[in-house]
């Protein structure tokens, strides 16, 4: 396989080199990155942090199999991560992608969030029958 330079890479990958000895120069300074993830270092707590809501919705809704309720919750979220995405990764970099990504999972745990006590009421339903145990 050719690289993006036109350069076969060497053998000594798959041989189990070191990657300093097959760089040869290329690709990003590792300075540069190490300072790049470490500016994201806030934006990845934070974004721990607001998520787990959405994921935590995940679980109750794929439970009790409600897919289309995840699908259209989703699409939601994708519709604003999209108008939002776009303008702040434009004018903000690898920030603004950030901020995007962590507006996408607000908006995500939100729409579950909303069609929860629905949720809840349809379950309810199917167990809150009469001659059930506990009656």
């Amino acid at each position: 396989m050719i690289g993006r330079q036109g350069h076969v890479p060497k053998s000594g990958a798959l041989l189990g080199e070191p990657p300093e000895s097959n760089q040869q120069g290329q690709g990003a300074d590792q300075d540069e990155v190490r300072l790049t993830a470490r500016g994201s270092l806030p934006f990845t707590a934070f974004y721990v942090l607001v998520a787990f809501a959405a994921f935590q919705l995940d679980g109750i809704y794929i439970g009790v199999t409600r897919t289309r309720d995840m699908r259209n919750a989703a699409l939601v979220s994708l519709v604003i991560y999209l108008g939002v995405g776009w303008p702040l990764t434009s004018f903000y970099g690898n920030v603004g992608l950030w901020l995007a990504f962590i507006t996408f999972v607000i908006i995500r745990a939100a729409t579950l969030a909303v069609l929860y006590p629905r949720l809840r009421r349809e379950i309810g339903l199917l167990f809150d029958t009469p001659g059930q145990v506990g009656d």
